[in-house]
């Protein structure tokens, strides 16, 4: 049995494992997955993953490579709320919308989609098991509507 665990944050997030195999008595312990993160640089490594995401062509780049775009906006044409999400995790449960985005990442609960979407995808690609149940965290402080959202 595999479960991973997600702990989607505003800054960044990660994403751990825990196995579970039949017969061995041993309690199992959560182990961090290393996620690729593909950057102009070349592949990039880490058990962070900055709760960005950012659009090029239509097609989101979550992560690394999208936080350092952000700290080059104008060289990307990126602005934010319309092809450059970050912080979006605050505004979960909210009815804020970004309108000037395209459909798909109009709302927190939408951009939280995609970050969640490229951890879960990674867990995938780790081990050649399939996943039996994913755990995401919610902050104890979150409201009904936050807690929905996530």
């Amino acid at each position: 049995m595999r479960v991973v665990g997600i702990d989607l944050g505003t800054t960044n997030s990660t994403i751990s494992e825990i196995i579970v195999r039949p017969g061995v008595m041993e309690l199992p312990q959560a182990e961090p997955i290393e996620v690729l993160q593909q950057t102009e640089q070349g592949d990039y490594f880490h058990t962070i993953v900055p709760s960005v995401v950012a659009l090029e062509e239509g097609a989101p780049i979550v992560g690394e490579e999208a936080k350092r775009r952000r700290s080059q906006q104008h060289k990307f044409g990126l602005s934010q709320f319309q092809n450059l999400f970050w912080d979006c995790k605050n505004d979960i449960g909210t009815r804020r919308k970004y309108h000037r985005a395209p459909i798909g990442y109009q709302s927190p609960r939408d951009i939280a989609g995609h970050v969640l979407r490229f951890l879960v995808h990674a867990a995938h690609k780790h081990q050649n098991l399939g996943l039996d149940a994913t755990v995401i965290t919610i902050p104890a402080s979150f409201q009904p509507g936050q807690r929905d959202d996530t």
